[in-house]
Parts: structure tokens; C-alpha cells; sequence
């Protein structure tokens, strides 16, 4: 009976150590280094679009970017003399990583499940054992549901045609993060690319 007693306690406590481990809706996010105000008041709504992708995944990000422009107004130029903006985007990189969290919960699982087997049992030995048999199952636990982050940036440069055949140069970088439980590039990818592209388009009237 009291070992009974003493793995319910175990288990009780296990599930409350990992407790929000993962998280299950998806969350994004994303970020600009700095923001781009444009000298034309009134401007052509034409643009030319160059888009490039140093990252290790096939992008639609220059595609994402093109849609979204028209849908603000922007006609797509063939020619950039004919375009009142050219916009190069570059994409990045795509990283992907997962929280370290399973030697963390492994140790704080043992330890206390090491503390109710020796208040229980008063043996050192069956704590041990008892802690090391949690924390390893805890150690599983965790590494499956660990948040998943995945990042993604792309380098903006636009060349804003002024009066007199002048232009102007600016430049930005767009951050963008994505966390879920589990998550995978392929799976997070899509949002990335949104968020990039929409605050790409947001620097467009």
C-alpha cells in the first residue's frame, strides 16, 4: 500500500513539474530593424520587384511581397527605369531550434521525486532509484513536448526615384518568429513569409 501511495505521489507530482511544457497554438511574431518613411507625397504607385533567396529552403517571399503590393494599388513593372520604386528582398535564413527543456525537468522530477521516497521509505537507496526512474521517463516527456522556434529575416533595400532623375536608398531588416510545440520549418514557413511580406507591404501607401 505505502508504495502505491508513494508512486501516486510521484506521478502527481511529475505531471504538475511538466505542467506547460509546450505550447499547442502557434504564436508569430515579427520585427523591423528600423522603419522606412518615404520623400514622395504623392507618389506613382509602380514598383519593380527583385527578389532573391540565400536561404537554405525554397521561398515564396518575393511572390508574397509582389501580392500584396498589388493588392495595396501597386501596379508591377517589367522595367525598373518605368518603376517608381524597386524593391530588392532577400530571405536569409531559416533557423530552427527546440527548448532544452528535458534535462531541466528530468533533474527537478528525480530530485523530487528522491525527496517523497525518503520521507516515505526513509532509504537514501529506493530515493535514488525512485528519482532516477522519474526523471528519465520526465526527461522523455519533455524532449516531446519542447516549444519548437523557428526564425526567419530578410534584407530589404528600396531605391525610391525622386524629382530630377535623383533617387534615394533605404534599407531594413525584417525579423520574424514562430514557437509551437513540435514545430517544424515546413509548418512555420508560411507564416514567416506573411509576416515578413505584410510589414514589407505596410511600408507602401
Amino acid at each position: 500500500m505505502k508504495k502505491m501511495y508513494q508512486i501516486i505521489g510521484v506521478v502527481g507530482l511529475s505531471a504538475i513539474l511538466l505542467q506547460g511544457c509546450g505550447s499547442i497554438t502557434m504564436e508569430a511574431n515579427s520585427k523591423m530593424t528600423n522603419s522606412i518613411f518615404f520623400k514622395n507625397i504623392q507618389p506613382k504607385k509602380t514598383a519593380f520587384i527583385v527578389a532573391k533567396n540565400s536561404s537554405p529552403v525554397d521561398s515564396e517571399l518575393g511572390n508574397q511581397v509582389k501580392q500584396k503590393l498589388q493588392n495595396r494599388g501597386y501596379m508591377l513593372m517589367d522595367n525598373p527605369d518605368t518603376a517608381q520604386y524597386i524593391v530588392q528582398v532577400n530571405a536569409l535564413n531559416m533557423n530552427e531550434e527546440h527548448e532544452q527543456k528535458a534535462l531541466k525537468t528530468a533533474t527537478a522530477a528525480g530530485a523530487t521525486t528522491a525527496i517523497v521516497s525518503y520521507a516515505v521509505n526513509h532509504s537514501g537507496k529506493d530515493a535514488l532509484g525512485s528519482g532516477l526512474a522519474v526523471g528519465a521517463v520526465a526527461g522523455l516527456f519533455a524532449y516531446a513536448t519542447a516549444d519548437g522556434h523557428v526564425r526567419m529575416q530578410a534584407d530589404v533595400l528600396i531605391t525610391e526615384k525622386l524629382a530630377d532623375n535623383k533617387t534615394i536608398e533605404h534599407s531594413t531588416r525584417v525579423f520574424a518568429e514562430a514557437t509551437q510545440m513540435r514545430l517544424t520549418v515546413a509548418e512555420a514557413q508560411p507564416i514567416l513569409e506573411d509576416k515578413i511580406s505584410t510589414q514589407i507591404a505596410g511600408i507602401f501607401n
